[in-house]
């Protein structure tokens, strides 16, 4: 029992010592077998998202140029964006796009508006486009988000 208890706190401790942080992430390296790997941040801040104003989708959108997407990467990589966020603890945590976030907002009459928002992401050569569309279309500004870019060639 005692080695049991023992070995229960030993992993704890191991668990609890690691923390993410996106701001120090690695730039473009090169592992042992020659793949190529890059980690990009992308933030969009309330004021960045543009919207659509299509008739037939309405959505926020924000475009980022991203050179190191090339040609190569794009026919013959691996490409997975995230939406990151800090929890009210402190700690980190990613999530792989499409992400879908079920919302409660109030109008200015105190009205609950419900609804459902959904983050996803489009990438060609040389771009990557996060998009938030809201459920009903409900015209809010999704706010600020942070995001990762993760390239593996």
């Amino acid at each position: 029992m005692r080695k049991l208890l023992t070995l229960c706190l030993v992993l704890i401790a191991m668990a609890s010592c690691e923390e993410n942080n996106y701001v120090t992430r690695p730039t473009t390296t090169t592992s042992p077998d020659n793949m190529s790997r890059r980690i990009i941040d992308l933030q969009v801040d309330e004021r960045d998202w543009k919207y659509s104003n299509k008739p037939d989708n309405n959505y926020y959108f924000a475009t980022f140029n991203i050179p190191e997407l090339t040609k190569e990467v794009y026919d013959n990589g691996i490409i997975s964006i995230y939406v990151e966020y800090q929890n009210p603890d402190g700690t980190y945590t990613m999530g792989l796009m499409p992400a879908v976030y079920h919302k409660e907002e109030f109008d200015q009459e105190g009205n609950q508006i419900l609804y459902t928002l959904t983050l996803d992401a489009e990438y060609s050569v040389g771009q990557v486009t996060v998009i938030a569309t809201s459920s009903d279309f409900f015209q809010q500004n999704p706010g600020s988000y942070h995001f990762v870019l993760k390239m593996l060639w």
